[in-house]
């Protein structure tokens, strides 16, 4: 809902672009131009840079999976209609976001994250814990997520499992590095 009223809200002003990553660059903040450029496009401009059908088509299956997941998980207390589908268009509301941008693999890690989120919070709330049927519906579409291709976001790649880069990242962990931001 909100990502359609995002959608009808104009394109930031010629200069305000310009003029933040201007302002950020006076403090020093590195940016990257092309985030930037993103608000100085219509919607229009934006649709003609890759084909919603496209990321709906990714993105569908995942949310698909999840939301049957969640019923299923919910299935097994007591069924009441209205949080049960406030929770799965939780579950749902990135696929809006495919309206919005081509980053489908941001839109499909949020997707996930959405499911864990509801699912945490529908557990505390019930005050529940999974039984073993539960956890195998879990554990299943855990594993099928597993086999959706995410993408790395902005050209990063996984860690080594190697012993000197386990070695490695500790050092990171303890002086803080591995919370910098990769610079563009």
């Amino acid at each position: 809902m909100l990502t359609a009223l995002v959608l009808v809200v104009p394109a930031a002003s010629a200069g305000a672009p310009a003029a933040l990553g201007k302002s950020l660059g006076r403090d020093d903040f590195q940016y990257r131009a092309d985030a930037l450029a993103l608000f100085g496009r219509t919607q229009s401009q934006s649709w003609q840079l890759y084909r919603i059908t496209d990321v709906l088509a990714y993105l569908a299956p995942l949310a698909v999976l999840l939301i049957v997941a969640f019923v299923l998980l919910h299935r097994t207390g007591k069924v009441t209609v209205v949080p049960l589908l406030t929770a799965c268009a939780a579950i749902a509301a990135p696929l809006s976001l495919a309206f919005a941008g081509w980053d489908k693999e941001r839109w499909g890690f949020l997707l996930a994250t959405n499911f864990f989120l509801v699912l945490w919070l529908y557990l505390r709330y019930t005050q529940r814990e999974l039984a073993a049927p539960q956890i195998a519906v879990l554990a299943a579409a855990v594993l099928l997520m597993a086999r959706m291709p995410f993408g790395y976001f902005d050209g990063l790649h996984p860690r080594l499992l190697s012993g000197q880069a386990f070695f490695d990242f500790i050092g990171q962990l303890r002086h803080g590095e591995v919370f910098t931001l990769p610079n563009r």
